[in-house]
């Protein structure tokens, strides 16, 4: 089989059946997961790496972790996951409190970790910011003014987790919560994102811009 990398390489190769762990095709992707682990006798524990690709094109060759945690570009970012991850279109300006993403239907102050990532990257202003359902805390009690304020719109109940939709603005989102938040359709409530997980995506491009910064 061949595959061509998002830079126009093409790669040519052979893949024993034996070695395949798995094939899936889901959300208009091929994942092909390969067992990598040398014959017991004389190896280590066993490791994975996943191949996502595209129309053919290898998007990103990693463990499933490193998938996750930093996917390549929004392609990825979307098949690994479920719920899928959330995105908002927007820009990136600066005031006098530092930067800040803009979108139609809210305001998220960039923390001073993923501001230092972009400073070493070109000036880039339309973005996609990207947040998993699981990195969004949802609460009951609704400020003066929060910075983001959602209405319940669709409870989802799965076992030890609540999938929550929620519309914010004109945007309508996924949150996963605990049982016990014990929400309610119809109820406002406040929307904080963990810092840490939040992802800026190159608006044309999609590539992850913070992917490959250590931050």
């Amino acid at each position: 089989m061949s595959i061509t990398t998002s830079g126009g390489r093409k790669i040519c190769f052979r893949i024993c059946p034996s070695f395949i762990a798995s094939i899936s095709w889901t959300k208009g992707c091929t994942c092909l997961e390969a067992d990598t682990r040398t014959p017991p006798i004389a190896g280590p524990d066993p490791t994975s790496r996943i191949a996502v690709l595209k129309n053919g094109r290898l998007q990103q060759h990693a463990t499933p972790r490193a998938i996750y945690e930093k996917p390549a570009n929004q392609f990825v970012a979307y098949f690994v996951g479920s719920p899928s991850m959330n995105f908002f279109d927007g820009s990136i300006k600066r005031d006098e409190c530092g930067l800040k993403f803009l979108s139609a239907d809210f305001s998220y102050s960039i923390p001073g970790h993923l501001s230092q990532a972009l400073d070493r990257l070109p000036p880039v202003e339309n973005v996609t910011l990207g947040i998993r359902p699981e990195h969004i805390r949802v609460t009951r009690q609704v400020a003066a003014s929060p910075a983001m304020q959602g209405i319940v719109d669709v409870l989802e109940p799965i076992g030890r987790e609540l999938h929550v939709e929620l519309i914010l603005g004109e945007t309508s989102i996924v949150a996963i919560t605990p049982p016990s938040l014990d929400l309610r359709v119809g109820e406002r409530v406040s929307l904080q994102f963990h810092n840490q997980w939040c992802h800026l995506f190159h608006r044309e491009s999609s590539v992850n811009l913070l992917a490959s910064s250590a931050y």
